[in-house]
Formats: C-alpha cells, sequence, structure tokens
C-alpha cells in the first residue's frame, strides 16, 4: 500500500470490508494499549472500549454509513470481545 491509506484505496478501487475489519482489529487493539500506557488498569479501559465500539458500530449501521465503516467497527468489536473473553478464561 505504501504510503496510501485504505480509505484512499477503497475510494478507487471500491470497498474493502475484509481489509478493514482487520484495520479496526488493530485499532481497537491500539485504543487499549493507548490506555494501559496512561497507566489504567484492566478491565476498566477495556470495558469503556468495548462499549464504545458497540456504540460506533450501532451508529454506522443506523446511519448505512457502508460496509467499510461497518467492517472497521465490527472488527474492533470482535477483537475486544475475543480479548475479553480470553481474560475472563483466564481468570477462572
Amino acid at each position: 500500500m505504501g504510503d496510501t491509506s485504505l480509505c484512499a484505496i477503497s475510494r478507487s478501487a471500491g470497498s474493502v470490508p475484509a481489509a478493514k475489519h482487520l484495520e479496526g482489529r488493530a485499532a481497537a487493539l491500539m485504543a487499549l494499549r493507548r490506555a494501559l500506557r496512561r497507566g489504567e488498569q484492566l478491565p476498566g479501559p477495556l470495558t469503556t472500549l468495548l462499549h464504545e465500539w458497540r456504540r460506533a458500530l450501532d451508529d454506522v449501521t443506523a446511519r448505512d454509513a457502508g460496509a467499510d465503516w461497518r467492517a472497521y467497527r465490527a472488527g474492533g468489536l470482535d477483537e475486544l470481545e475475543e480479548l475479553a473473553d480470553r481474560l475472563a478464561d483466564a481468570a477462572r
């Protein structure tokens, strides 16, 4: 992709939901990482991000923002939900 963003590629080449899903997963993890680096302790930031990404997915779905936005938000939510499940399993 070089210096070209996925948004620019999708504008010229068409929708790329699979790539946007992966990008969303990475973005959600980066947001969690930033919170942890600020000194926040789990599960606080994970819970907050789960709510934020759910609301964002509901929003892009309700306003029909397009397949790429839905895939991006769904990817982030998937990643956070899977992480929450793994942490819950580890706590048992």
